[in-house]
């Protein structure tokens, strides 16, 4: 039988190690209280790589862009940054 208790370790255990080995590939888990040490740390390697993204999420679309588009792939772009500029994160 698994009690509340050793379940909630068990899950706290794996959520530790889950972020250790995210550590190890270099995802880091941001929250408001490092938001700004994990900044520092981007700006620190900008220079040393060629690429660094972050994954975040927004509530989704309230604005459509206007205009010429090259493509599709162009309109999805604007269409992505528009709602991203406009937009608070929520991840």
């Amino acid at each position: 039988m698994v009690t509340s208790a050793s379940a909630n370790n068990a899950s706290a255990a794996n959520l530790t190690a889950n972020s250790k080995l995210n550590e190890d590939c270099g995802i880091k888990e941001v929250y408001a209280s490092n938001l700004y040490d994990e900044f520092d740390q981007m700006r620190r390697i900008v220079d040393k790589y060629c690429f660094i993204a972050m994954d975040t999420e927004f509530p989704g679309v309230v604005a459509r862009p206007i205009g010429e588009f090259k493509s599709t792939a162009d309109y999805q772009y604007q269409l992505l940054r528009c709602n991203v500029d406009l937009l608070k994160l929520i991840q």
